[in-house]
């Protein structure tokens, strides 16, 4: 004969069966199937990887490790024609969290460096680049399976949320709380009743998407001395020094050689401001002294201009 037998029927049957074949020097035995490997690697998903039934030639399984488990040997194995597969999984117990920052868009570079891993457990303040405002998770957490809970969400900022709720003593009537303001939107700030703004009278919205400029509303409590803006006063009376408490009662005096024309008493009010006008106009002429003078022709009456007789 010129084929030679190595081996026998029996150790063709080594659990992988297959066929006999003829070659010019021997008889080999080609298997028709691989073993299941599940039981001999470990930490593999059971519900996914059963230790029952075999596998194909040729067939291709792809690796799912335990939960708290990541693979770090081949992620596919094949079923050869040797009847044992090629590849080798290798599931290792989960102890930190890649570095996901490369993979999020649009955060603080300056803050949120690409290098380095993250210990199971570690929790990441978000915080996105200038202009930009997270829509998302502010807070993510890396968690026993190597991968991250929460999802942060950087998006370009082209508003401004509506201030007037965290701004106390407002006017109501002209600020409304509902509704955003535009990047680049000026608004002009009006106080409550009986408050006065102590801080910025205008405010900006920027493309940081808060606004430049903070107004300060506070309860009125005085009126602002008046004196510098009417004229005539009687300066040794009226300084311009001070303020005046609510309802205040001043009365006028003129300069010399001025008469009041307007209200003799002004009151300072809760809005902050004086009711009544004084009214200080330069003398120009006498009355005539009728009533006071006795004896005299009833008919001399009117007024006599400055140095008549």
């Amino acid at each position: 004969s010129t084929y030679q037998k190595h081996g026998s029927e029996d150790n063709c049957d080594d659990g992988t069966g297959g066929d006999w074949s003829m070659d010019v020097y021997e008889i080999v035995c080609t298997p028709d199937f691989c073993p299941n490997p599940f039981g001999s690697w470990s930490n593999l998903d059971t519900s996914i990887h059963s230790s029952v039934g075999n596998f194909d030639i040729g067939a291709d399984i792809s690796i799912t490790c335990a939960p708290t488990y990541a693979n770090q040997g081949d992620s596919t194995v094949t079923c050869t024609t040797l009847g044992t597969f090629q590849g080798n999984p290798d599931c290792i117990k989960i102890d930190h969290c890649p570095n996901p920052f490369g993979s999020w868009s649009n955060l603080d570079t300056s803050i949120h460096s690409s290098v380095g891993n993250f210990d199971i457990g570690a929790d990441i303040s978000i915080t996105c680049a200038p202009t930009y405002a997270n829509q998302g998770d502010s807070t993510v957490t890396c968690t026993d399976l190597g991968t991250f809970q929460g999802q942060p969400d950087c998006r370009k900022i082209d508003h401004c949320p509506n201030p007037f709720g965290s701004w106390s003593n407002l006017n109501t009537n002209t600020h409304n709380s509902v509704g955003n303001f535009d990047i680049g939107a000026e608004i002009s700030i009006t106080c409550a009743t009986t408050y006065a703004n102590q801080g910025d009278s205008t405010v900006t919205c920027t493309d940081l998407g808060t606004f430049q400029g903070q107004p300060d509303c506070r309860k009125i409590d005085h009126c602002p001395n008046p004196f510098g803006s009417w004229s005539n006063l009687d300066t040794s009376i009226h300084s311009s020094v001070g303020n005046f408490d609510i309802g205040a009662e001043i009365s006028i005096t003129c300069a010399t050689t001025y008469a009041n024309h307007g209200d003799s008493t002004v009151t300072c009010t809760d809005l902050g401001t004086f009711q009544g006008q004084p009214d200080c106009r330069k003398i120009d002429h006498c009355v005539f002294p009728d009533v006071s003078w006795s004896n005299l022709d009833s008919s001399d009456s009117g007024n006599v201009d400055i140095g008549e007789i």
